[in-house]
């Protein structure tokens, strides 16, 4: 009975020690986690800050040079979509239409004469 008691008092402080290293570990790992992530938040905030910047510019510098129609293809995208495995193949219509303005808009941008 004597040394019962002894043997789990020792359990029970190694289960004690195992319990705080544990959770001293958890709390490093968290707070290494929220770290890194206000790391990335700061980073990705002057990234888009830049981002931003360089997107500005850009569109003041179409308002100088180039056609009314080159300026336009600037600004819209006329890349087509990649097709999306996922979603429902579009109204065959509305498919025709957005290529027939994607390529309306490509003939007027390569047009030579300034509108």
């Amino acid at each position: 009975p004597r040394e019962c008691k002894l043997v789990l008092e020792e359990r029970r402080e190694e289960e004690n020690i195992a319990k705080r290293e544990a959770s001293d570990e958890a709390r490093k790992n968290i707070e290494e986690f929220h770290n890194k992530r206000e790391e990335d938040i700061k980073r990705r905030h002057e990234d888009n800050r830049e981002e931003e910047k360089n997107f500005r510019a850009e569109r003041e510098s179409l308002k100088e040079f180039g056609t009314l129609w080159e300026k336009v293809a600037k600004m819209v995208n006329l890349q087509p979509k990649p097709k999306d495995p996922n979603k429902r193949e579009r109204d065959f219509d509305q498919k025709a239409n957005i290529d027939r303005m994607r390529s309306l808009l490509i003939q007027l941008k390569n047009e030579k004469d300034k509108i």
